[in-house]
């Protein structure tokens, strides 16, 4: 934070940061800084802020080095660059630039949520209010600092809102209130621990102290600038040191100790030469001739006056140059009246620039104030005239608004009893195909199983046992072929009508392919067909619906037994490929065309095709597959050629245990 000197209602408010005045850098900074508010968002806007920000850099202004790209955000572009130019034009003692920039950086760094950021500019804020002798300015920031120190619960921001506090009311002559900020301000420290709170008790105590001494209390103004002083060395803090020297050498020049008072000035003079700091050497220089010319040593006081001047007028601070002329008026004023009359002239040119910078101020401020009022008249008067317009159009939207919504509920409606009638359409192709189904399909069992029985009964007698087991045979294949059909008629209606609930689980695809099998043992040793198994050794978990995928596993085992000769073999086949497991049934029986399997995978035409002893299906089989294997996220594949055999299975994704 910033370090502060008092001497006779003139608070000096000191930086960390060195600071170089140096002309080009400020002409430098001027233009680098129009060409960043100038340039377009993009890579342009952040090759300009990366051009400025090393400047600042350079400067010390900004602690840190920064590398903007295209894609950094304009809240994080002006926090860095507003909260450097702040500080570089605090630095310099341009206390109004620094009041713009502040006022510029403040808004990114609470978008930004950077409350110490926050509290920091607003606190250099106070101090460049005071500086420029804006009270009102300073006491709203501090105002401000203290609401935002409240909310947090920061003691050690607490207290620096104290400190500034007491500054302003030093400023405006007010001592006794001033002591009475900075001692809240150190009670407040008293709530965290002390190592933790030295800088800021140091400044507080500095501050204090120069209070007691403008009082005209030298005695305790010493004493407390001595507890500042050592806190500083203990900190080892070279500005913190100069400052106490300062103040203490203000308290000797208060008690009259001349030669303790240019000790102390001196030794603060080391200190901000080592920092190379202009500021506090303009005003150790003040000092020092002050102390001079109550010693009577006129030529001394003259130099140091002097020295005070050019750098005041090299750095363009106006507030101190005048001083500095002030000086030198009265010290001249009776041995070389001529001279005198010269820093009398320029001090009055320059307190003269200085009220026409205030003027201008004030007179753009109520340039501002004019022209806004002269706009919200005229707005006004807009607003009157457009208010007709606006209820003429108001009116105009809601009837098309109105309107809008008849047709779009109309075309919901017409759209809604387009979709109804699909629906019924399908409803009744579906109703259509199922009695179609059931009227021939299952109608031929049921007459096939009726005349095996009629003409057992009737020639029972006369039937050897090689003739009824014929005729039995001939019954059972009927039964198996009506059972088959109404569980295939059973599962077609259920996924027809949507009944079939999807209820997936983790399982191993082996085990539900073993239980397939099972189902047709008895079935394939009848027709004298061999059923192998080809499992990886892998597991080869699923998650599926159990259920769905063993009816399709039936369906593609019994079609395979269908159409496979007596003598041949069937391979079931479930294998594991990285994260695919698929389930295969190869048979070497009749085989399909490519016109077949398109139908098949395509339509929902029903395929009926005769197995190799006459078994007559429905055509459902594959087509329930079909659409059970699409509910469980995968599809059926078929890979045929007439006379060669079918391989019918799926694919799913491995599932890990």
């Amino acid at each position: 934070m910033k370090k502060i000197l008092h001497r006779a209602g003139i608070g000096l408010f000191l930086t960390l940061t060195p600071l170089l005045a140096v002309a080009q850098s400020d002409a430098d900074v001027e233009l680098l800084t129009g060409e960043f508010e100038a340039a377009r968002p993009g890579a342009k806007r952040a090759e300009a802020a990366n051009r400025l920000a090393a400047v600042l850099t350079r400067e010390k202004a900004l602690s840190n080095t920064y590398h903007f790209t295209r894609n950094t955000t304009e809240d994080s572009l002006r926090w860095v660059l507003y909260s450097g130019l702040a500080q570089y034009y605090y630095d310099q003692a341009l206390f109004r630039k620094c009041i713009r920039s502040a006022q510029l950086a403040i808004p990114p760094t609470c978008a930004l949520k950077d409350t110490a950021g926050w509290f920091a500019l607003l606190t250099m804020q106070t101090e460049a209010y005071v500086r420029t002798g804006d009270f009102d300015g300073a006491r709203q920031s501090i105002r401000t600092c203290l609401e935002v120190a409240e909310k947090q619960g920061s003691p050690e921001r607490l207290a620096a809102a104290y400190n500034n506090m007491g500054a302003l009311y030093h400023h405006m002559r007010d001592d006794s209130f001033s002591i009475v900020m900075y001692r809240k301000g150190l009670e407040t420290l008293r709530r965290i621990p002390a190592s933790e709170s030295l800088p800021m008790r140091a400044e507080l105590l500095r501050n204090l102290g120069g209070a007691y001494g403008e009082m005209n209390r030298p005695k305790e103004a010493m004493q407390i600038l001595r507890e500042a002083l050592a806190i500083s060395e203990q900190l080892g803090d070279t500005m913190g040191i100069a400052t106490a020297q300062s103040s203490m050498g203000l308290a000797a020049m208060a008690a009259g100790d001349w030669t303790q008072a240019e000790q102390y000035f001196s030794q603060a003079l080391d200190g901000v030469r080592r920092l190379q700091h202009p500021v506090g050497m303009i005003y150790c220089l003040g000092y020092l001739g002050q102390v001079k010319q109550k010693q009577g040593l006129i030529a001394e006081a003259a130099a140091y006056y002097r020295q005070a001047d050019e750098m005041a007028r090299e750095m363009n601070f106006t507030e101190m140059e005048m001083k500095a002329c002030e000086q030198l008026y009265a010290l001249y004023r009776t041995s070389n009246p001529a001279l005198a009359l010269e820093y009398l002239e320029r001090n009055k040119a320059l307190g003269d620039s200085l009220y026409r910078m205030d003027a201008e101020t004030q007179m753009k401020a109520f340039q501002v104030e004019y022209e806004t009022a002269e706009k919200e008249h005229r707005i006004a008067i807009q607003n009157e005239e457009l208010k007709q317009r606006y209820l003429q159009l108001w009116l105009l939207v809601v009837g098309i608004v109105a309107c809008l919504v008849v047709l779009y509920f109309v075309n919901r409606y017409r759209r809604l009893v387009r979709r109804r009638n699909r629906e019924l359409r399908a409803i009744n192709a579906t109703k259509d195909k199922l009695f179609s189904v059931i009227s021939h399909d299952l109608k031929s069992p049921a007459v096939a199983q009726k005349m095996a029985m009629e003409e057992i009964l009737a020639n029972l007698e006369d039937y050897d046992s090689e003739t009824l087991s014929r005729y039995l045979g001939l019954f059972y294949r009927a039964s198996e072929a009506q059972v088959d059909l109404l569980h295939n008629l059973l599962n077609w209606a259920h996924t027809q009508t949507d009944r079939i609930t999807y209820e997936p689980s983790r399982f191993d695809l082996r085990d539900v392919m073993r239980d397939a099998m099972g189902l047709y043992i008895m079935s394939a040793e009848n027709k004298e067909i061999t059923l192998r198994t080809d499992f990886s050794d892998e597991p080869c978990t699923v998650r599926a619906d159990r259920q769905m995928v063993h009816t399709v596993l039936r369906n593609l085992v019994n079609n395979a037994l269908k159409f496979s000769e007596s003598g041949s073999e069937i391979r079931l086949v479930v294998r594991r490929s990285g994260s695919t497991v698929s389930a295969f049934v190869c048979d070497s029986g009749q085989g399909m065309t490519d016109a077949q399997i398109q139908s098949i995978l395509h339509t929902d035409n029903l395929v009926t095709t005769r197995g190799t002893r006459g078994e007559k299906g429905s055509g459902l089989g594959l087509n329930i597959c079909r659409e059970l294997l699409v509910r469980n996220h995968s599809k059926l594949i078929l890979r045929s050629r007439p006379g060669q055999g079918t391989e019918a299975g799926f694919e799913m994704g491995y599932v890990n245990e």
